[in-house]
């Protein structure tokens, strides 16, 4: 039962994260409301039926991006010889102090694009989608060269694709919504 009622809340927490609302939950606080399920606020339920498509899919790359360097920044930083796997290249004993500062710093990165993805759309663009689509794009370009040298190349070809498809598919989903908010909605 508190299985379920955990699953229940995890649920409309990351629903609310990806409808962009930090504050869409109204939790009970009196032990006796335990059992109602906790409600929307209005304000998140006007904003999402006016967000549209491209607003949600940059939200959701966005946000996967920020969980991905996270897990990723995390376990170099904790377990760097993780990093073996990705680069498909052993590791020296300065390499191994490199492979933790690569992890602090996606660490930060991925912390950072999570604190943001709450943002106004344009105030995201203006502040970060430059940064965002290089780290990408040279992410995807830096990983497609080492797995073609690589004698194991599919995790980096892996890395390679998915950074490639992140950083065009948020390109992507920011150039529908500007153009959309040029046409007037």
């Amino acid at each position: 039962m508190i299985f379920v009622k955990a699953a229940q809340i995890i649920r409309v927490i990351s629903r609310s994260f990806l409808d962009g609302s930090s504050e869409a939950l109204s939790f009970p606080h009196n032990p006796s409301d335990v059992d109602r399920k906790p409600r929307r606020i209005m304000t998140t339920v006007e904003r999402k039926s006016t967000r549209a498509g491209g607003e949600r899919a940059a939200r959701l790359v966005f946000c996967a991006s920020a969980i991905g360097e996270i897990g990723v920044g995390a376990g170099a930083l904790a377990f760097p010889q993780i990093l073996v796997i990705l680069l498909a290249a052993p590791l020296d004993s300065s390499g191994l102090l490199v492979a933790r500062m690569l992890g602090s710093a996606l660490l930060a990165l991925g912390v950072t694009w999570w604190i943001v993805r709450n943002e106004p759309l344009h105030e995201l663009s203006s502040r970060f989608v430059g940064g965002y689509l290089i780290y990408n794009i040279g992410m995807g370009l830096l990983f497609s060269a080492r797995a073609i040298d690589a004698a194991e190349p599919t995790v980096p070809w892996v890395v390679a694709v998915v950074h490639l498809l992140a950083g065009v598919g948020f390109a992507g989903s920011m150039l529908v919504v500007q153009r959309r908010a040029g046409n007037g909605g």
